[in-house]
């Protein structure tokens, strides 16, 4: 994904107003997927630019195929990278690759977006769907409210203290000990069978 279509710009973001009402507008749709509950993964092939590289940074899990090219060319065009595009980057790669990122409007390839922490995983082009997919099925086979408990809880830990809401960790955890999958996990370690997970 290589993000907006710069020809776009004179007519959508050709002024500080134009460029509020589609950041608020971009915003809502990030929301979707920065929200969502269940755990997200990003199939990156190829270029993953600018707003491209914003989605995939909300998603929970990068994997990355090794013909993958990385970048955010806002100050070669002029553009404020917005707050909570630059928050997710410092997140995932610190603040001084998100510097030079940024300031340079360089791209970086696979390798080097494992490296300092953009990806999680690169993979061979021809192994990157089949590889995303196993994970996908992996996590779809454990304990429903087991990754609900880690994507809050994480999603918690990343936010300021003051902003935290403790009581929907403590709550999520709770939700967990009393669940049937719960006991389902412990009997099936003890029968050495797969379990089977039903959410509850």
């Amino acid at each position: 994904m290589s993000g907006a279509d710069i020809s776009q710009f004179e007519k959508t973001r050709h002024n500080a107003e134009a460029s509020e009402e589609y950041s608020r507008r971009s915003a809502a749709q990030r929301a979707l997927l920065a929200d969502y509950p269940k755990p997200t993964i990003a199939c990156i092939r190829g270029f993953c630019l600018g707003g491209g590289m914003q989605v995939a940074m909300l998603t929970d899990i990068r994997i990355a195929g090794a013909s993958g090219q990385f970048g955010i060319p806002a100050a070669k065009l002029g553009i404020a990278y917005g707050y909570d595009g630059l928050r997710h980057l410092v997140s995932l790669v610190g603040p001084s690759w998100a510097r030079l990122i940024m300031y340079t409007g360089m791209r970086i390839d696979s390798a080097e977006a494992l490296r300092i922490g953009l990806v999680d995983r690169v993979l061979p082009d021809a192994e990157l769907w089949d590889a995303t997919m196993e994970i996908a099925r992996t996590i779809s086979g454990n304990a429903p409210l087991a990754i609900k408990a880690a994507k809050i809880t994480i999603a918690q830990v990343l936010k300021d203290p003051a902003d935290r809401d403790m009581a929907a960790i403590k709550q999520i955890g709770i939700d967990c000990m009393d669940s049937a999958d719960f006991r389902e996990g412990r009997n099936a370690f003890m029968e050495k069978r797969k379990p089977q997970f039903k959410g509850r």
